[in-house]
């Protein structure tokens, strides 16, 4: 039967009435069930129970509207479940757990059945969620209190093997319980909903009470987007183009440019615009607003959107920071997280497939915003987990180092963005060690050099022989300590640019000469160096380095710096003083005078 304002009135208040019912009757036989609590006791605990069902069984261009408002309802929900632990013999209740999913709370029009259709609604298609629960819960043998079958069938959902469980705020719920205790972790990963269910020990039997159990009736549900039903008091206009299609578009979620990456995104944007618009989201509008740190270029995006808050916010805290130190990178962290979420408010459900700063990766997972999309990460550093190795074995080598143990991020934020780096359809990076890390999806592109072309630049070389040039400040993590060690040996003087952060008296027993700062003094001392030295343990972009390649100085480097086999580029096998003493001393035989030490 064709549903009607009349019947959606009675239907209406129906729901109203059974609200107040339920809510009462628990109110006046203390029979709510509390809250659990996010705690890590049983995180390692065995899964007793496994659901995996997929995201998108709704493929086609019509549903996809509702479709990605059902992706998105998941998202918000699957954050307030994860982490979740059930005291044993406490029952587990969906909506105690969720609350009221309104548009305030950030929910969306999604799919929810109704009256025998599928139609839009807000918080729709939570049910995907409670079916999974219900299809785990029954795997791990645990009593389900309360369940309740849908009427009608999805194709491709879990009521097709009677294993859904509808749920309808308030007085519709899933409950169950275990005598052992309980977690709950829910994941999205591009494709599936995953929900996994944690207990210190199996439960010893599977007794189901309280509600009927049966499995629905095997009639399909007519979907409102397709049912051709106009007279239907439901039925929405047409888009010009005579569906009710949403186009599935693609967003660019940034921060500080790179121009490696600037460049990529460009053509990126170029090739996609035929396949799906491209919204890109910024602090600011660099390009617009003639900011050098956000100036991206946003040519063919249909939008940019900015976080000019964040920005502000950032900017000022940034004042107030220490220049180095664990406090200035868990701050960092923090501001990370702000931008994130600035980003993921913004975002339109129907952007499928992101291209993620790595800044911002952690962030937008521990929020929700990457599960059902694709993603694709612009790597400006190694991943955590080996940056964070490299850094403890330097930290052994050298323990005097007041940088090398400085900071480490929480073990819990380090996994994490593991795991989501294998979740990456592409990882794009100049950096040939970063590259080496993910054969199967990493994408080089090339090293953009500096455009700073002046009048010093263009002067011939007038090399002073025996004075060498270290990239980096004074810093354990760029191979200071190996540096001093061979000038000390080799006699060399050093040209240092940058902060001495291992202490005033670092480079005692080295001749050395202090650049003022600038790109100008820089660029002078580029014309007359004999060479430069990058024995890095640690570097993302090695600008000093791509400007000496590009004025003919040559370049003595770790892999780290990931520049790659090229020429005028000599690769120290460690950061050691013993490897740039062997290099140093190869290269003075093959290539002459010029390099020649002052011993």
């Amino acid at each position: 039967m064709q549903p009607t304002r009349w019947s959606a009135l009675v239907f209406a208040l129906k729901v109203t009435l059974l609200r107040a019912a339920r809510t009462g009757r628990e109110l006046a036989q203390g029979t709510r069930p509390a809250r659990g609590k996010r705690s890590q006791r049983w995180r390692e605990a065995p899964v007793v129970g496994r659901s995996i069902t997929s995201l998108w069984t709704q493929t086609s261009a019509a549903e996809l509207r509702l479709t990605a408002g059902k992706v998105e309802n998941l998202r918000i929900a699957a954050r307030a479940l994860d982490g979740v632990e059930i005291e044993p013999g406490a029952a587990f209740s969906f909506w105690r757990e969720l609350g009221r999913p309104t548009r305030l709370a950030g929910y969306r029009e999604g799919r929810e059945i109704r009256e025998g259709c599928v139609v839009p609604s807000i918080a729709g298609g939570l049910c995907q969620l409670s079916n999974a629960l219900y299809d785990a819960a029954l795997s791990a043998g645990l009593e389900i209190v309360e369940r309740h079958a849908h009427t009608r069938v999805i194709p491709g959902s879990l009521a097709e093997k009677g294993r859904d469980a509808t749920v309808f705020w308030n007085y519709v719920d899933l409950r169950f319980r275990s005598p052992t205790g309980l977690r709950i972790e829910v994941e999205m990963t591009g494709a599936d909903l995953v929900v996994s269910l944690r207990a210190p020990k199996p439960a010893v039997s599977g007794e189901k009470a309280g509600f009927a159990l049966g499995k629905a009736p095997l009639l399909a549900a007519a979907s409102c987007e397709t049912c051709g039903v106009h007279s239907c008091f439901r039925h929405q206009d047409l888009h010009e183009d005579g569906t009710h299609a949403a186009a599935f578009s693609g967003a660019a979620l940034l921060d500080g440019v790179w121009p490696e990456h600037a460049r990529w995104l460009t053509q990126w944007i170029e090739a996609e615009r035929a396949v799906m618009p491209v919204e890109i989201y910024l602090p600011l509008d660099g390009a617009r607003r003639r900011l050098a740190r956000y100036a991206w270029n946003t040519e063919g995006a249909v939008k940019v959107r900015e976080a000019p808050l964040v920005a502000f916010w950032r900017a000022w805290r940034s004042r107030r920071m220490a220049a180095q130190g664990a406090a200035r990178q868990r701050m960092l962290q923090k501001l990370d997280l702000a931008l994130a979420s600035a980003y993921a408010r913004k975002l339109p459900v129907t952007a499928l497939h992101l291209v993620v700063q790595q800044s911002l990766l952690v962030p937008l997972a521990r929020i929700g915003a990457l599960g059902g999309r694709t993603f694709d990460v612009l790597m400006t550093r190694p991943p955590a987990q080996r940056l964070e190795s490299t850094l403890d074995k330097a930290k052994a080598r050298h323990p005097e180092s007041v940088t090398l143990g400085d900071f480490r991020a929480a073990p819990e934020w380090v996994a994490e963005e593991s795991r989501i780096l294998s979740r990456a359809r592409k990882v794009i990076t100049p950096h040939a060690q970063i590259v080496s890390f993910f054969p199967d999806r990493g994408e080089m592109i090339p090293w953009v050099s500096s455009e700073r072309d002046g009048l010093i630049s263009n002067l011939p070389r007038r090399i002073e022989p025996g004075t060498v040039l270290f990239a980096g400040p004074t810093a354990g993590r760029k191979g200071a300590f190996a540096m001093r060690e061979a000038a000390r040996s080799l006699r060399l003087k050093v040209v240092l640019q940058g902060a001495e952060l291992e202490g005033e008296d670092f480079w005692s027993g080295v001749e050395i000469e202090r650049l003022a700062p600038g790109t100008a003094a820089l660029d002078a001392a580029l014309t007359r160096v004999a060479a430069v030295f990058a024995p890095a343990w640690v570097e993302s972009r090695p600008v000093v380095c791509l400007d000496a390649l590009k004025r003919g100085v040559p370049v003595f480097a770790t892999a780290a710096c990931g520049l790659g086999e090229r020429a005028g580029v000599t690769t120290l096998p460690e950061a050691t003083g013993a490897s740039i003493i062997s290099a140093w001393n190869g290269a003075a035989k093959s290539i002459g005078g010029e390099l020649a030490s002052q011993a």
